[in-house]
């Protein structure tokens, strides 16, 4: 993106493309499923939600650390856990 983009912001453009797979309606009803006393499952729903969203942000990690593999000019904009 960067070399068709000289001025593309990479978190902004990496934000952007994931946006539409976040889970969160699927955290939401499962916050409100566990609210409403259905624990079987609220707690099935929100601990999918939740992989669903560690899984993307693991991805985003690959891709970042490969991408900077190819390419040493990509900035590192994320802070290690």
């Amino acid at each position: 993106v960067a070399n068709l983009l000289p001025r593309s912001c990479l978190p902004g453009t990496e934000l952007a493309s994931i946006i539409t797979l976040a889970p969160g309606l699927s955290l939401a009803t499962g916050a409100l499923e566990l609210a409403s006393r259905s624990v079987v499952s609220g707690s099935a729903r929100f601990i999918s939600a939740t992989a669903v969203a560690f899984l993307i942000s693991l991805g985003l990690s690959f891709g970042e650390e490969i991408a900077a593999l190819y390419d040493p000019y990509v900035p590192n904009v994320g802070a290690p856990l």
